[in-house]
């Protein structure tokens, strides 16, 4: 419970921190805006882009039948290009 708690007090503090920035740049709340939005959008996309290759990678059955699809992604990958 601890860890878990780490990572919601780095969120908390990113966001109260956004007050103190949005003095700093130039355009204020406009600019923070701005880039707020912008940041979701890329996380997003990036987040997307992950599930996308792991769906593909794993296909359906094999996603939900792992417990670390990344590493077992990545060693199929790994598999696949390796010299033999």
């Amino acid at each position: 419970m601890g860890v878990a708690l780490i990572y919601v007090f780095l969120a908390y503090g990113g966001w109260s921190d956004m007050a103190t920035l949005s003095g700093e740049v130039r355009g204020g709340r406009r600019a923070m805006l701005a880039v707020v939005i912008g940041a979701l959008a890329l996380l997003m996309t990036i987040y997307c882009l992950m599930n996308w290759a792991l769906l593909r990678g794993l296909g359906l059955a094999g996603l939900a039948a792992s417990t670390a699809p990344g590493p077992i992604w990545r060693a199929a990958r790994s598999a696949r290009w390796a010299p033999g």
